[in-house]
């Protein structure tokens, strides 16, 4: 299975696109050598070219080998063959699971986090830096008026407007660290997305959700183990 991991725009072929993902409805999927993978161009015709024919017409293109067991469709939950000992390792691990929730879905579940976290952010700490004083609206830089617990390499803007890497990072952030001075645990993660479980899309992008929990809940039952201390809310 071959997947095109970059886009060209070509004054021949528009812009080009070629998405061999494992999940994806839409997409045809080249899995032997000697198929065609789908290109789509502007117009919305289709061209196919041999595989072994693209880097010779787009050499600035990267053709990756993702078969199957390179790109699995589900993470393994468990404490075995997850790198619980390797902390890059595990932020790698959660990077994965949110990407697979897609950004769309990342915005909503941020929102849901960071209103469970500030019921009165907008009053207590701004995105906007607008703050009342003496009765009387002052405008600060909005990162003075972030919350402390906000992650210190994530700009304090509102999910909707942070960088994909932004937002990945501030839901990680919220996941993982908060524990001891918010008391996060899963159960209320799950109680914050509750709200907004009908808004994930596709519905097929909940077992993401689900798996990121069930990872967090191996990190927790490790961490109780190691500490003595139970997470509870």
């Amino acid at each position: 299975m071959y997947r095109l991991m970059s886009q060209q725009r070509s004054s021949k072929y528009g812009d080009l696109e070629a998405y061999a993902l494992l999940r994806s409805r839409r997409t045809r999927v080249a899995t032997q050598p000697g198929q065609r993978l789908p290109i789509r161009k502007q117009t919305k015709d289709l061209y196919y070219w041999q595989p072994q024919s693209f880097q010779a017409h787009y050499p600035d293109l990267e053709l990756l080998d993702t078969s199957l067991n390179a790109l699995p469709k589900r993470l393994t939950c468990d404490e075995d063959s997850l790198p619980m000992q390797d902390p890059a390792a595990m932020v790698h691990v959660y990077e994965r699971a949110f990407e697979n929730l897609q950004q769309a879905n990342c915005r909503v579940l941020a929102k849901a986090y960071i209103k469970m976290l500030e019921p009165r952010k907008q009053v207590n700490y701004p995105y906007n830096g607008r703050r009342s004083v003496g009765g009387r609206k002052v405008q600060f830089d909005p990162e003075v008026t972030k919350p402390p617990w906000w992650p210190s390499q994530v700009r304090h803007h509102e999910p909707d407007h942070l960088k994909k890497a932004e937002r990945i990072r501030l839901l990680i952030h919220i996941v993982r660290e908060l524990h001891t001075s918010h008391g996060i645990t899963v159960d209320t993660l799950k109680a914050a997305d509750r709200s907004i479980r009908d808004k994930i899309r596709p519905r097929s992008r909940l077992q993401f959700l689900e798996e990121m929990y069930s990872i967090r809940e191996v990190e927790e039952r490790l961490i109780s183990r190691q500490t003595g201390n139970t997470f509870t809310t």
